[in-house]
């Protein structure tokens, strides 16, 4: 059984007051979540040069 199919059984064990709130709550995640894409440059150094990046990258681990 997969992970969707577990939950898809647990909900409909539950009864209708939680249904309820779990639809409420799950109304509130997906109209708090806005998932808008990145703008701008980010961070990327002008031309983008993958040794630079390596070495910044490298800097920092050792």
């Amino acid at each position: 059984m997969t992970t969707k199919e577990k939950i898809k059984t647990l909900i409909d064990e539950l009864p209708e007051e939680k249904l309820q709130v779990i639809e409420l709550l799950l109304r509130q995640i997906l109209i708090t979540r806005q998932n808008t894409l990145p703008t701008g440059k980010l961070g990327l150094k002008e031309p983008f040069n993958r040794v630079d990046l390596y070495d910044e990258i490298m800097a920092h681990r050792y």
